[in-house]
């Protein structure tokens, strides 16, 4: 008996072992088809692979009172499919007159690097280079800016968010990256 139960926990431990060599020896999958949905002031790209829903990015663009010339922004990574793990969170957001700022992220969130006037024609960058498990339940991140618009009309915003390190936690433990681009 003691010999089957060793042999046992050898070959479950082998079978980890070898997917995590797998998960990390084999590059991540780029996810570069999606279905898009929008409307007036939200837009979603739903990443596909294999004709599956893999994962969710969307923007929320919520004006605010007019005569402010301010807009909320909200940046949603993740959402209503669990088991997806984001490693990493790179967002641009370029607009002529208009500012991006960072607002009050809730609960203890990782080290982030927010700079305005970076190199590459954006006007805000925002990356956080290890997200230390910050989604939640069902791997969701919300990340929210206020934008600030000194021109006397409102103008297009580009928003590129880059989401590296997907991991899927179950089996197969599959990895992907995923980049979209927002006009709004």
């Amino acid at each position: 008996m003691n010999r089957a139960y060793r042999f046992g926990g050898a070959v479950a431990l082998a079978v980890v072992a070898a997917g995590l060599v797998f998960a990390f020896l084999v590059p991540p999958v780029q996810l570069t088809e999606y279905d898009a949905t929008g409307d007036e002031f939200r837009k979603t790209a739903i990443f596909l692979h294999d004709g599956r829903e893999v994962f969710p990015v969307s923007v929320l663009n919520e004006p605010l009172p007019p005569a402010s010339g301010r807009a909320r922004l909200v940046v949603e990574l993740g959402g209503d499919r669990a088991g997806i793990r984001i490693e990493s969170v790179t967002i641009g957001i370029r607009g002529g007159s208009t500012e991006a700022y960072l607002e009050a992220l809730g609960g203890d969130f990782p080290v982030i690097r927010f700079q305005h006037a970076t190199d590459g024609g954006y006007g805000s960058i925002l990356e956080i280079p290890d997200t230390g498990g910050v989604q939640g339940n069902g791997g969701a991140m919300m990340i929210p800016f206020l934008l600030q618009s000194y021109g006397d009309r409102t103008e297009n915003l580009t928003i590129d968010i880059e989401a590296g390190g997907l991991s899927e936690t179950g089996f197969p433990w599959r990895r992907y990256e995923a980049r979209h681009r927002f006009e709004v």
